[in-house]
């Protein structure tokens, strides 16, 4: 135990380093200059309101180690930690976050198909810096496809009862329960069966009485799937309209017998589910239908009542995967506020990189506005994820930047952005796949403990091989003003996978355009910031991280999905 201690601690100070520990420009923050999810483990991010205000956040690094990490909106710091190192280089892994009764974090994970589902307790409330032994929910299905995908939800109305579900032995839905936050765990059971396939599943709690479950038969790779919604709650599964589907004593139910909500036949096109929300009238599903290999579409549907509403949002464009066959049916992502259904986040396509947005219909999905997040980014945002619980101040979105080659192979660092910081929405109506020119929102005056200087950071390539220059841009502005800064000093730091210390390599003044730009030399992995070197009242102010990778692409692929 105390040797597990120990190297939770030492991770702690070597991924501190990495992650910038208060807002960025435009109210971003990072969480990790090194992570990555897939969309089926979930919640992946978790607000908390104790004697701190923190969000929680679970994700997988490009060395394959399975992380959480905390953003104290109070402090602006953030703290990280590795609870099982180079445990598998696969997305699948990605931890899934759930708050105790008592404030203890439990994280879950598994590898993908793994042989166990792990999980570890934090030994203090609201503190990842030091965690439990290692242990294992211990009872599957059967079947030889072990665990893949954890999503922990809690009922309140059920005396706490704690939910675990994932994908099992059988590759089948399934789950336990436990009643006692994970000390004990009930006999596993399946929930959804579709023989010859593996359903994938959403999963959104109401926190007290009910889960609700939109899902496929199978994947899109292999079946021509639907979407599909039943819900639980009082130990009875029930479609959207109240009609009983089966006791929970008498599950798995089949596809057949839930609400049909996307038919793939009558559509066209083969469909996966990306996210399902509990909404003032009923749950509401986003997914995505994939029409062909460079057409995709985002889609919402909402349960009126009384039917399914459902329309498009807008192309979801191609897939964003750089590399690899056994990712092509991977959409950039789409996801709801599950504080109000009627917002969502997505990736697309906008100019020369996939950047995200913010869309809002005020009428079930037939009209839509819509407002960037991300814009003119030299890196792919995708995978949005907004956090469980979060107030309207507090982390609004997460996503991932940076380079996505296969689910074996990705190099991204995780950002979000701040509240209460939502952009006005400009008038839209949908589907509209062009993307909207938005003015600049003024910066606010500088104030203490923020920079006054805002650095824009870019790299010519992101994966480089053999003795190759690297080009590193920068742009210098004032963060009040926006105007450039001309003849200003800044000094390019570097940290390569060698070291964890950040080390001067060089330095220039920008032009009268406020532009810098220096060339470098690598041969290993180098993370490339700058750094403002000029006056005391922007000391300090650095850009982003930029990642640039060392290695050639792997010519094989692991697992299927």
């Amino acid at each position: 135990m105390r040797g597990a201690r120990g190297r939770v601690v030492a991770a702690i100070a070597v991924l501190a380093a990495a992650v910038p520990a208060a807002a960025r420009a435009d109210d971003q923050v990072g969480l990790s200059a090194d992570g990555a999810w897939s969309w089926f483990a979930d919640p992946r991010a978790v607000y908390h309101a104790g004697a701190h205000h923190r969000t929680y956040v679970g994700y997988i690094s490009s060395a394959g180690d399975v992380d959480v990490a905390s953003y104290d909106h109070d402090t602006g710091a953030t703290l990280a930690a590795i609870l099982s190192p180079a445990f598998q280089v696969d997305d699948h892994a990605n931890p899934a976050v759930h708050i105790r009764r008592d404030g203890r974090i439990v994280v879950f994970w598994s590898a993908h198909q793994g042989s166990q589902m792990y999980y570890r307790v934090s030994e203090q409330p609201e503190d990842v810096s030091a965690w439990g032994a290692t242990r294992v929910v211990g009872t599957n299905s059967r079947g030889g496809n072990g665990y893949t995908y954890p999503n922990p939800v809690s009922l309140s109305g059920e005396g706490g009862r704690l939910y675990l579900f994932w994908r099992g032995g059988n590759w089948q839905p399934t789950f336990s329960t436990s009643d006692d936050d994970g000390d004990h765990w009930s006999p596993a059971r399946t929930l959804v069966d579709f023989p010859g396939q593996r359903p994938y599943v959403k999963y959104a709690g109401d926190g007290a009485s009910k889960i609700g479950f939109a899902f496929t038969e199978g994947n899109p790779g292999s079946y021509d799937t639907s979407i599909y919604y039943a819900e639980y709650r009082d130990g009875q599964v029930f479609k959207a309209d109240g009609t009983k589907i089966a006791d929970a004593s008498a599950l798995p139910i089949a596809p057949s017998q839930a609400d049909k909500v996307y038919d793939a036949s009558a559509g066209g096109a083969r469909a996966w589910i990306w996210d399902v929300a509990e909404g003032t009238s009923g749950p509401t599903i986003v997914y995505v239908t994939i029409n062909s290999a460079s057409d995709r579409r985002y889609r919402y549907a909402t349960w009126t009542g009384s039917a399914w509403s459902d329309h498009e949002i807008t192309p979801a464009g191609p897939t964003f995967v750089k590399h690899g066959k056994s990712s092509s049916n991977y959409s950039a992502g789409v996801v709801l506020d599950h504080a109000d259904p009627s917002t969502v986040y997505l990736s697309r396509p906008v100019a020369d990189a996939w950047e995200i947005e913010r869309w809002h219909t005020g009428d079930g999905g037939a009209t839509w506005t819509s407002a960037p997040i991300t814009s003119g980014s030299s890196a792919d945002n995708v995978r949005p994820v907004v956090p469980r619980n979060e107030p309207a101040e507090a982390m609004k979105v997460l996503w991932m930047s940076g380079t996505y080659a296969g689910y074996t192979s990705y190099h991204a660092s995780l950002l979000g952005m701040l509240g209460p910081a939502a952009p006005v929405l400009p008038t839209r109506t949908a589907p509209a796949p062009e993307p909207v020119a938005a003015a600049p929102a003024a910066a606010p005056a500088p104030t203490a403990g923020r920079h006054a200087s805002a650095i824009r950071i870019t790299v010519s390539r992101r994966i480089v091989t053999g003795r190759q220059r690297v080009r590193v841009s920068g742009v210098l502005s004032d963060r009040a003003s926006g105007a450039r800064v001309r003849w200003a000093q800044l000094v390019l730091l570097a940290r390569d996978g060698r070291h964890r210390h950040w080390r001067r390599t060089a330095s220039s003044r920008t032009d009268r355009r406020g532009r810098l730009v220096l060339s470098r030399r690598i041969t290993r992995r180098t993370d490339f910031k700058l750094l403002y070197a000029g006056d005391a009242a922007r000391a300090g102010s650095s850009s982003r991280v930029q990642r640039v990778y060392f290695e050639r692409l792997p010519s094989r692929t692991g697992p299927s999905d």
